[in-house]
């Protein structure tokens, strides 16, 4: 009884669409929302790399 009532709860809480849902003309937001992070990542790492780039004062530190 337990484990009915359980996966009748996980059913009605699982209300997301699988990934086959997903298509060319339906795209995942999940990973849209993932590329978007990847690009932003991407581009802060280059903007570090550049020559002459110079760490404003107010940006965080792992080491003292």
């Amino acid at each position: 009884m337990a484990s009915l009532l359980r996966s009748a709860a996980a059913a009605v809480n699982n209300k997301g669409m699988p990934s086959s849902f997903y298509s060319k003309d339906k795209p995942n937001p999940v990973f849209q929302s993932l590329d978007k992070e990847i690009k932003q990542f991407q581009a802060f790492i280059k903007k570090k790399n550049a020559r002459g780039y110079q760490k404003p004062d107010e940006e965080a530190q792992s080491r003292p």
